[in-house]
């Protein structure tokens, strides 16, 4: 059954049913120009989980909206942000990382993006975090919470 499947891969009529398919029933995807954008990269890979308004799902998952500048104004904050599982492990490269985090501030948390205390995630930056390796994300998550509460105390 596998063989049979990748004998299809290659033909040009079952990619376009494809690609028909992902036309209607992601037609979101393809409001962004390219691949290579932050928000066809945001809508790809975290969309899914945060809808399309950065507001995720009341005590599942968190909003972005407003709510990353918490993170981000202290170091475990940014770190956790990139070992997030949906970031860690995005099939992106870690330059296109770190733009799509720094469209999530400027979209999602604009008065921290504008007050002049975001400074702007790297790819090296990426590079070295995504290094580390796993964490417990859960663990990380109510330290950082913590330290953010502390930190604004």
């Amino acid at each position: 059954m596998i063989t049979g499947f990748h004998g299809l891969a290659g033909n040009t009529s079952t990619s376009c049913v494809w690609a028909c398919i992902c036309i209607l029933f992601f037609p979101s995807l393809l409001q962004a120009k390219s691949s290579s954008e932050p928000s066809y990269n945001y809508k790809l890979f975290c969309q899914g989980c945060h809808l399309p308004d950065g507001t995720g799902v009341l005590g599942e998952v968190p909003s972005l909206a407003n709510n990353l500048s918490r993170y981000i104004k202290i170091p475990e904050g940014r770190e956790f942000i990139v070992q997030v599982p949906g970031v860690m492990h995005a099939l992106l490269t870690d330059a296109e990382v770190a733009e799509l985090l720094n469209w999530l501030v400027k979209n999602f948390d604009y008065q921290f993006y504008v007050g002049g205390e975001f400074l702007p995630y790297s790819g090296k930056e990426v590079t070295n975090i995504r290094a580390k390796g796993y964490v417990d994300i859960v663990a990380k998550r109510k330290s950082v919470l913590k330290s953010s509460y502390d930190f604004e105390n």
